[in-house]
């Protein structure tokens, strides 16, 4: 029998196209601290880059000027990563909201995925918005899927 790994998310890594506007959106909208910014050594090159932190989760941000950006037309066209989803306490809800509302944020979806589809007593409320690069983030409630 082989070895069950048990693995917590580290980091997402972001392409952006102006990074120090993103590092303050990032800041002053969902709280994430300037960790570290650096030079990385990828293998496509050296590249100007950051991790930013709120509690155990991390973001590194890429400056990535010369990139088309992101496009909702493709999000189902092509492979690949789609958004992050941060987890919020199920009391925070209007809360959060609000916070995203004062803050400019375009909330795309705002949703409770009811009961009889996610299994979760009272539904499944979930934000979309989008940062400064149109880049996707979801925000769910407490739902841990294998309960319900």
């Amino acid at each position: 029998m082989s070895k069950n790994f048990e693995f917590t998310c580290h980091h997402v890594g972001i392409f952006v196209s102006d990074l120090d506007a993103s590092i303050k959106w990032y800041d002053e909208v969902l709280g994430f601290k300037m960790a570290k910014r650096n030079i990385a050594h990828l293998p496509t090159g050296d590249q100007d880059m950051c991790f930013l932190t709120n509690g155990k989760m991390y973001i590194e941000l890429y400056d990535k000027k010369e990139l088309a950006p992101f496009s909702m037309a493709n999000y189902q066209g092509e492979l690949g990563t789609k958004h992050i989803c941060l987890e919020f306490a199920d009391e925070d809800y209007e809360e959060l909201k609000a916070h995203l509302v004062a803050h400019n944020v375009n909330i795309i979806v705002d949703t409770c995925h009811p009961e009889v589809i996610c299994g979760k007593p009272g539904g499944n409320r979930v934000l979309y918005i989008e940062d400064p690069d149109h880049i996707l983030i979801e925000f769910t409630d407490v739902f841990r899927p294998e309960t319900y």
